[in-house]
């Protein structure tokens, strides 16, 4: 009689690789957003699933850092996963203001609106929330108010934070205070003597420009369409 023995084989699970799978991209996120948020795509001559190693990572726009992301095959018992290395594009998160009490300190009539503080609460990221240190400025800093500005109205400013890398730039309005100013006169030296006719006179003043008087043989200063003595 013949007589048989029972052989056990050990079989190794398939092995993928790069060529097993077409494309594989990864969809851009926004700073503050996890990599769960960023959606793998591409196939694979097996059924499975694509998921990052770390989904709870957070990348910024300046870190190239390279992130695995697996591929699980659906017949795990036969087929073994596959380990892969990719970045997704990150854009820099946008601003948002929480509360709006951005204002400027009163300035002179006559002086450039740089000379103004900016106060007031900070953006935030609109991503998380979280709070984004930077600076307020004017948009320009060198626009002087002109006469029927010469009161509370509002000009642009531009928040920029410290990590201006990950973060845009915050762009709103603020309130700004003009102040009237009261003119101080001064003349040139002259010697003034009598005469029929009006004396021109070169007056300056603490405000812009210059502007010019006369003075009679009364005393009487005319400037323009008012007098003083």
């Amino acid at each position: 009689a013949l007589a048989f023995e029972a052989v056990k084989l050990l079989l190794e699970k398939l092995a993928l690789n790069a060529s097993s799978f077409s494309t594989i991209t990864c969809s851009a996120i926004t700073y503050g957003e996890p990599l769960s948020k960023s959606i793998i795509s591409g196939k694979c001559v097996v059924p499975g699933t694509f998921m990052w190693d770390t989904p709870d990572a957070v990348p910024s726009n300046n870190d190239y850092t390279e992130y695995q992301l697996i591929f699980t095959p659906t017949d795990t018992a036969n087929i073994s996963s596959y380990l892969f290395t990719a970045h997704p594009k990150v854009y820099k998160a946008p601003l948002k203001l929480i509360k709006n009490d951005i204002e400027g300190s009163d300035i002179d009539y006559g002086k450039p609106i740089g000379e103004s503080k900016i106060s007031g609460s900070s953006p935030v990221s609109s991503i998380d929330g979280k709070a984004v240190s930077g600076a307020w400025y004017w948009i320009d800093e060198t626009h002087v108010p002109s006469v029927p500005e010469a009161s509370k109205t509002s000009y642009g400013v531009v928040y920029i934070p410290d990590d201006i890398e990950n973060y845009q730039y915050y762009i709103t309005s603020c309130d700004l205070t003009v102040n009237k100013i009261k003119p101080i006169f001064q003349t040139e030296d002259i010697t003034l003597t009598y005469s029929e006719e009006p004396v021109n006179l070169n007056v300056y003043t603490n405000s812009p420009g210059k502007i010019s008087a006369r003075i009679n043989e009364e005393g009487i200063v005319y400037l323009e369409n008012n007098r003083f003595k």
